[in-house]
């Protein structure tokens, strides 16, 4: 059954202590630039007690408490051998419970917290839902969905993108398909591929976009619009985040980013494009 829902009917944005300092701008911006009818932000335990004390940013978000979430699932997260990559595979499959237990009827928006809208979003139309892309190719991501569907991804681009939105009842389907292949939970099947290397093995974005896009590509689009990851190495501060809007429409600041090292060589290497932007905007002018 095809659900004729045309809005996003809940926002689940993930973030940890560590965001805090952009959740400040990117909680406000998501409520006010994403229309929905309910927002949820998801964190960690120790965020949690920490979220409700500083409970300013945070207005008209319910919180969620991962280890809840989980439920039962947490002892099977702990299963995972690499502990460096355990709380990574952890936000992964948080997603999918999150996804697979609303109403089948909804459209789920999955959010990264520390990525900040600039400009008001939207990612239906004509009850088709759109999907922004990204250049990134990690050949263990594409071999996991072949051993979990039994396919491969059908496009060359990347849905690593920051933000990820469906249809309930598509992700309720390809979980029965992982499951139905593998004779097993489909946590446990991940939990599998997490144990077999040290490497990043498995990407729930890839993974989701992979069978969206085998079975149900008449109802998505491809929204090419541009967004950008290097929020730190330009921007320096998530405040100053609303300085691209007109370049972007979202802005990630990771915390990975933050080094000198990093914003010397992101600088010299986007600096071009930058500058040839505001040449043809004064040119224009």
């Amino acid at each position: 059954m095809r659900s004729q829902n045309n809005y996003i009917d809940r926002v689940f944005v993930f973030a940890a202590e560590k965001d805090y300092s952009v959740l400040e701008y990117s909680l406000p911006s998501i409520k006010k630039y994403i229309k929905a009818k309910s927002y949820f932000l998801v964190c960690d335990n120790i965020s949690f007690s920490k979220f409700f004390v500083k409970n300013n940013p945070i207005s008209g978000f319910k919180l969620l408490s991962e280890n809840e979430i989980l439920g039962r699932s947490l002892r099977k997260v702990n299963l995972i051998t690499n502990k460096s990559l355990r709380s990574w595979y952890k936000q992964q499959i948080l997603k999918l419970i999150l996804i697979d237990s609303s109403n089948q009827d909804e459209v789920v928006l999955i959010w990264d917290g520390d990525t900040i809208p600039l400009k008001p979003l939207n990612f239906l139309k004509n009850n088709t839902l759109g999907y922004y892309i990204s250049n990134e190719f990690h050949q263990p991501y594409h071999n996991t969905i072949n051993y979990l569907l039994g396919f491969q991804k059908p496009q060359n681009h990347s849905f690593v993108a920051q933000c990820f939105v469906v249809r309930v009842y598509w992700i309720k389907l390809m979980i029965k398909s992982i499951e139905s292949r593998h004779k097993c939970s489909y946590i446990d099947s991940i939990i599998k591929i997490a144990n077999t290397s040290k490497l990043q093995n498995f990407s729930e974005y890839e993974l989701m976009a992979a069978f969206i896009q085998r079975y149900f590509f008449f109802d998505t689009f491809i929204i090419n619009n541009k967004w950008f990851r290097y929020g730190y190495s330009i921007c320096r501060s998530p405040a100053n985040a609303y300085k691209m809007k007109e370049n972007f429409d979202y802005i990630s600041f990771e915390s990975w980013d933050f080094s000198l090292f990093r914003t010397i060589i992101v600088r010299i290497i986007f600096a071009p494009s930058f500058l040839l932007y505001y040449i043809k905007k004064n040119w224009k002018r």
